[in-house]
């Protein structure tokens, strides 16, 4: 009768193990992604260029995000110098920071910059056309 007992005791021990063992093999995921095309400087990290090869990086996220690197990808010989030297690489929601670019500005229009941008849990490289903008007027 023990042997029974111990028996029915172990093997629905066993059954129950099984059960919450699969539970945890089982999920449903979903990703619900909504598209939305807004001018650039109303993107997640908005990129607007203004007059005298001058450059703004908005920051329309809520976290607090921090430029890595910023580079001109087709014309290595052109330098980008940030404003502001005495703050650091961070900009905090809804801020902006400008930067400029050296050499010509007529020759800097159709050229690709690449930031590198880091935040809490997330990381984006971010490329950007350069527009007229930049250009004195």
């Amino acid at each position: 009768m023990k042997l029974i007992f111990s028996l029915c005791v172990i093997s629905l021990s066993i059954s129950l193990f099984l059960i919450q063992s699969n539970s945890f093999t089982k999920a449903d995921i979903s990703n619900k992604v909504l598209l939305a095309i807004v001018d650039e400087e109303n993107a997640i990290i908005g990129i607007t260029y203004e007059k005298n090869k001058m450059f703004k990086v908005t920051n329309n996220t809520g976290d607090t995000i921090e430029i890595d690197s910023i580079e001109i990808l087709d014309r290595p010989d052109q330098k980008i110098i940030e404003l502001d030297k005495m703050e650091s690489s961070q900009i905090q929601p809804d801020r902006a920071k400008k930067y400029i670019i050296t050499g010509n500005p007529k020759e800097l229009i159709g050229g690709l910059i690449k930031l590198t941008i880091r935040w809490n849990g997330g990381s984006a490289e971010i490329k950007s056309t350069i527009q007229e903008q930049i250009a004195e007027r």
